[in-house]
C-alpha cells in the first residue's frame, strides 16, 4: 500500500464531514468538486477529478448519525450515564448495521455466480443508499476523460466505496483502473461478494486503526465477510477496549496514523 496516497485518501474522508454545502477539500485546492446528495437515503458523495492527471478520486460521507454515535457515546465510566436519545441513537445504529445481506433488486455484475445455491448478496441498507447516486456517477464517468479513478471513504463511505469500486470495475473496466481505500469500514456482503470483489478490485486497501468497533459489524455469524487486503494500523494495549475500540473508530485517528506512515515512506 502507497501510504502517501492512503494518507490523502483519509484526508479526504474526513474533510466530507464539513458542511456539504459549503465543503472546500484543502489537499486539492484546486479543484471544484462535484457533490452529489441524496436525501432520502441519507446518502452524500464528492467527485474530484485532476484532469491534468487523467485521475479522478470518488469520496463517500459516512452518516450524520453514526458520527454522533461515536462523539456522544462512551462504554467505559460514563456507560449508565448516557440520554434516552443516546441509547436510542446507538440502538438504531447497531440495527443499522446488522441487517440481513439480501439479493439487490438490481444487480451490480449480473453474471456472477448463475449457480442459485451461491448468490452473490449484500446489505440492504447499503445497496440502496449506493443505489440512490449510481446513475449519477456513471453518468459523469461517460463524460469524463479519466482513466484513473480512486475510491475511498470512511465507516459506512467505506461500504459505499466497496460497492462503488467494484461497480466501476465490472461497467467500465478495461477503460478506467479502478482502486479502493477505506477506513474503519464495516462488512459489505457474504463470501460469494467477497471472492468475487477479490478478484475484481485487486487494489483495494482496508484500512483498520487499533480496536475499532464498526470493522467488526455485521457479524460474521450473520453471513457477512471482509474484503480484503486488511492494513492493520496497530497502537498501543488498551485496558479500556470497549473506549477504545469506540474512539478508535475516529476518523482522526487514522489520519494522525498515516501521517507518521506517509512522512517516514
Amino acid at each position: 500500500m502507497d501510504f502517501k496516497t492512503a494518507y490523502r485518501c483519509a484526508i479526504l474522508s474526513q474533510e466530507i464531514y464539513q458542511d456539504f454545502a459549503a465543503i472546500k477539500f484543502r489537499d486539492l485546492p484546486g479543484i471544484t468538486p462535484k457533490l452529489i446528495e441524496r436525501g432520502r437515503t441519507d446518502t452524500q458523495l464528492a467527485i474530484l477529478e485532476d484532469a491534468t492527471q487523467q485521475r479522478t478520486v470518488i469520496v463517500f460521507r459516512g452518516s450524520d448519525a453514526e458520527r454522533d454515535l461515536i462523539t456522544n457515546l462512551d462504554f467505559g465510566a460514563e456507560e449508565y450515564a448516557w440520554s434516552p436519545a443516546q441509547k436510542e441513537s446507538y440502538r438504531e445504529q447497531i440495527e443499522e448495521v446488522t441487517e440481513e445481506v439480501t439479493e439487490s433488486k438490481e444487480l451490480i455484475y449480473p453474471d456472477e455466480y448463475a449457480d442459485s445455491s451461491r448468490p452473490v448478496k449484500m446489505h440492504r441498507g447499503f445497496i440502496l443508499a449506493y443505489l440512490s447516486v449510481r446513475n449519477d456517477i456513471h453518468d459523469y464517468i461517460k463524460n469524463s476523460s479519466a482513466s484513473q479513478y480512486t475510491i475511498t471513504g470512511h465507516s459506512l463511505g467505506g461500504a459505499l466505496a466497496t460497492l462503488c469500486a467494484i461497480d466501476l470495475q465490472y461497467n467500465f473496466s478495461p477503460r478506467i483502473q479502478v482502486e479502493a481505500y477505506t477506513f474503519g469500514s464495516p462488512k459489505v456482503g457474504n463470501a460469494a461478494f467477497t471472492e468475487s470483489y477479490n478478484r475484481r478490485v485487486p487494489d483495494t486497501w482496508r484500512v483498520v486503526y487499533g480496536w475499532d468497533i464498526v470493522v467488526g459489524l455485521p457479524r460474521w455469524w450473520q453471513g457477512y465477510r471482509h474484503v480484503d487486503t486488511a492494513i492493520k494500523l496497530e497502537r498501543g494495549f488498551s485496558w479500556r477496549i470497549i473506549t477504545g475500540s469506540v474512539e478508535d473508530h475516529r476518523i482522526s485517528k487514522y489520519v494522525a496514523e498515516l501521517k507518521t506512515r506517509a512522512g517516514a515512506a
